[in-house]
């Protein structure tokens, strides 16, 4: 049992405005080459993100009642909001801005004005902010006091309904850190699934894919850029689900009663993401983009790795090689050239995704409905969940 089985109490927002002007509840993504007229803006904000107040209990023991044991000397963090502590047990990764670790979820319990630690069987994930390295952010970069507003924006409009996108638990503060209480994905990146098995097939690459796309849809309905998918911000579960994480470089998207979202484009915002999935006109960062179709293009480079087990390129410019065999709708040649036979149904997906003219480059609503996207495939070719733990460091 994890966090996901929990049922969340709906963050509160801090801001009394929908995601829209005219108040509409969503917000999604079309079609790109049926514009008029562009208008050009800046992206929205997020509400101010809302942190509560924590307790730390040093060297205190808590009781098993599985073994009926005790463990003693341990720390525990403590939210008086929810009555949950969390005894971190491990680190999981490094992070930017701090670590992300494994905790256990304990209860505390007064008995005879004695208070007691009970351990439960539900974990989760804590990533832990050094409150002193996010002082002195840019507004175009990674962040994480954004990323946290976004994901509680996310929240509050799905509620309890946000599986498919990673979203806190709860929001704990300290003087020095800020602890981001996350649902736990036993089995870690999709990225070191794929590092495993070098690339997979075209039927496993389907299954994870319509997974990612669903996610990336619920991001647009909600109004929201992502900028950042890559395979290494899509965890898996042991049930075989994944989940989009790291929202700290996306955008709110200006939505307006005179026109429609397909029609805006944001002006230049800086270089957010890794070059291998970043959209040309986001490497270029010089011209306004439309935030929806910068997506798009990252799930498109995500789908080719998935399925060649490399990059489509190593930067979106011309003067990259692969770049411009992609940019001359030259993806199967290039692909055949390394030995692969792609069928033609995803390649055909892969050139409407990595389409560098942005007035034909597929809309979500294109990829989700695309023939390739809805072929069934046998359910013995499911694959099953990957059996590693979630524990390695880098």
């Amino acid at each position: 049992m994890s966090l996901f089985d929990l049922k969340r109490t709906p963050t509160e927002s801090t801001c009394t405005s929908s995601i829209c002007s005219n108040s509409s509840p969503t917000c999604s993504s079309k079609t790109f080459n049926e514009r008029t007229k562009k208008v050009m803006d800046e992206p929205f904000s997020f509400p101010q993100p809302i942190f509560k107040g924590c307790l730390k209990f040093v060297n205190v023991a808590i009781h098993n009642p599985a073994s009926g044991r005790h463990i003693k000397s341990v720390n525990v963090l403590y939210s008086p909001a929810s009555k949950l502590g969390y005894y971190i047990r491990r680190g999981i990764r490094k992070a930017l801005f701090g670590t992300v670790d494994h905790a256990i979820i304990v209860r505390r319990i007064i008995q005879k004005n004695r208070v007691k630690w009970i351990i439960t069987n539900m974990e989760c994930a804590i990533k832990i902010i050094d409150q002193s390295k996010i002082s002195c952010l840019d507004d175009f970069g990674e962040n994480p006091l954004k990323e946290v507003a976004a994901m509680q924006y996310i929240s509050n409009i799905y509620k309890c309904d946000t599986c498919e996108i990673i979203t806190p638990v709860e929001v704990l503060a300290d003087c020095n850190n800020l602890y981001v209480i996350l649902p736990f994905c036993e089995n870690g990146e999709l990225f070191d699934r794929l590092e495993r098995k070098g690339k997979f097939d075209e039927n496993e690459s389907r299954y994870w894919f319509r997974q990612i796309c669903k996610g990336i849809q619920r991001l647009h309905e909600a109004g929201v850029c992502h900028r950042d998918i890559s395979l290494e911000n899509i965890l898996i579960r042991k049930d075989g689900t994944c989940h989009i994480i790291d929202l700290g470089a996306s955008l709110r998207v200006p939505c307006y009663k005179s026109h429609s979202e397909n029609n805006v484009m944001i002006m230049p915002q800086g270089r957010a993401g890794k070059n291998y999935y970043l959209a040309p006109e986001i490497y270029k960062n010089e011209s306004p983009f439309n935030p929806y179709s910068v997506d798009i293009w990252s799930a498109g480079a995500l789908l080719f790795a998935m399925l060649t087990g490399s990059p489509p390129c190593d930067k979106p410019c011309y003067s990259d090689h692969c770049f411009r065999w992609l940019a001359s709708g030259r993806i199967n040649d290039m692909t055949r050239g390394w030995g692969m036979e792609l069928s033609p149904k995803v390649i055909n997906l892969l050139e409407g995704m990595l389409c560098v003219n942005l007035d034909t480059r597929f809309s979500l609503e294109e990829v989700i409905n695309h023939p390739w996207m809805v072929e069934d495939f046998d359910n013995d070719s499911v694959p099953r969940p990957p059996h590693s733990s979630f524990c390695s460091l880098r």
